[in-house]
């Protein structure tokens, strides 16, 4: 077992963090004890050699919660090259808190990186709460996070950080196994249009679309004609491709995870269904019936509002045949750790929302599934947060990308993933198959399940 001495404040930072890395990420035996005085993390190895951590954040602000200033995010990054430090799993290491320095003895490795400090940094966005910048919808913008600003927000660093601690250990003769865990893909869909033609108003909403704004007499013709068609059953209607999705996961032995917008009040919800309308109703006894997950998509008001958020939870769960435990917010609405903890508070298992819908990479430095840590009451909650990794609407809608741009960014974001034997998380929405603009990009998704 591993004897962990940490320096005598912030315990249930501490404790959070150091568990997380040790405990959950490398499946270590640990033992943790407190020292007063202690600038370090002192880990000490079942042979007596000891791996020193600086601590370079929790150490100045001894009272609980001083360290939550903006002030105290770096303004710049250093990076710690893997010519100076063999155990880095890339070339280099951003280094959030602490110098960019390892020292290697006989018997002792002295780490100047914060690893703890830097990777608690980053799983409880507790940068989000201290800067203020938000977009239209509320959302903190990915321009004003360090990862973006420090270019590294295409990478897992919380991930690299976790092999860094493993490859010292091992240095140093650590005894444990590490445990193995195998890459995997979670695939996810967020229900905010079931159906395309709803009602007759549906097609006059398109119809106006397509001739006014988008001018084009042939896509209206288009409409037109597909509406016809659906109503008189020649064809499904464009949003109903839940049976393809259904198909193509269990081709590959996935399950689909459909997450459900139920309820909702905002110009941003108006394409949801009621969970006992006949449609959703016949589609959710399919979903059960091949194996996949239902799963909530809370409406766009519900991140800050614990009422609506029980509300419509509640509606859902009335008219499901599974329990309900994982979801999405609409709209990638999130307030860190107000979000968080309106699902811990409803028993939820597992949230997926914390991702940038405008630039796509690691919100977290995390491609793992992990426990959610609510920094401002100070406790590790049980809800876990299996970070998106990918959603397609990045691609187009926010980027610009062609299929084959998106197709390779796909790729390379998937081999960083199984690299570090992450989870995948992939969110495409069952409303954009059909669409003409998404109709090329059908092949990225097949691809990448493919893959």
């Amino acid at each position: 077992m591993l004897k962990v001495l940490l320096p005598d404040n912030h315990h249930a930072e501490r404790s959070y963090i150091t568990r997380v890395l040790l405990e959950e990420f490398l499946g270590l035996a640990i033992s943790i004890t407190y020292s007063p005085g202690s600038g370090k993390t002192e880990i000490t190895l079942e042979n007596g050699r000891q791996l020193f951590i600086d601590d370079h954040l929790f150490h100045a602000f001894p009272t609980p919660l001083s360290y939550l200033r903006q002030e105290n995010i770096p303004a710049s990054i250093a990076r710690l090259s893997r010519s100076g430090c063999p155990f880095l799993p890339e070339e280099d290491l951003p280094v959030i808190y602490g110098q960019p320095s390892v020292f290697t003895g006989a018997e002792t490795v002295h780490c100047g990186v914060d690893i703890f400090a830097s990777a608690f940094f980053m799983l409880t966005r507790w940068e989000e709460y201290v800067r203020e910048e938000r977009d239209v919808h509320g959302r903190f913008p990915a321009k004003a996070s360090l990862a973006f600003k420090g270019n590294f927000l295409h990478r897992p660093i919380v991930n690299e950080m976790t092999e860094m601690l493993w490859a010292m250990l091992v240095y140093l003769g650590i005894e444990q196994e590490r445990e193995k865990k195998p890459f995997t893909a979670v695939i996810t869909h967020d229900v905010d249009f079931p159906l395309q033609w709803r009602s007759p108003f549906s097609l006059v909403k398109k119809l106006g679309g397509d001739l006014l704004k988008r001018r084009s007499a042939k896509e209206a013709l288009r409409s037109l004609d597909s509406y016809m068609h659906t109503k008189t059953g020649k064809e499904k209607d464009p949003f109903d491709t839940f049976d393809y999705l259904m198909a193509l996961s269990e081709k590959h032995g996935h399950q689909s995870h459909f997450f459900f917008l139920c309820g909702g009040t905002s110009a941003f919800d108006k394409g949801h269904l009621p969970p006992g309308h006949p449609f959703l109703q016949h589609l959710m006894k399919r979903i059960d019936e091949r194996g996949h997950i239902i799963g909530f998509h809370p409406s766009y008001h519900t991140y800050l509002n614990p009422a609506l958020f029980k509300k419509e939870l509640e509606l859902l769960q009335q008219h499901s045949p599974q329990e309900i435990r994982c979801g999405r917010q609409h709209f990638l609405r999130f307030a860190a750790p107000t979000t968080w903890q309106l699902w811990e508070e409803n028993g939820m298992a597992w949230d997926s929302t914390v991702y940038y819908a405008e630039a796509a990479g690691f919100r977290c430095g995390c491609c793992r599934v992990f426990p959610v840590f609510n920094f401002l009451n100070r406790q590790t909650l049980r809800l876990r947060e299996v970070p998106l990794t990918m959603m397609e609407g990045t691609y187009l809608n926010y980027l610009k990308f062609s299929p084959e741009q998106m197709m390779e960014e796909a790729k390379r974001t998937l081999e960083a993933v199984k690299s570090y034997k992450g989870t995948f998380v992939l969110l495409w929405h069952n409303s954009v198959i059909n669409l003409p603009e998404w109709q090329p990009y059908r092949k990225v998704y097949e691809q990448l399940l493919d893959l």
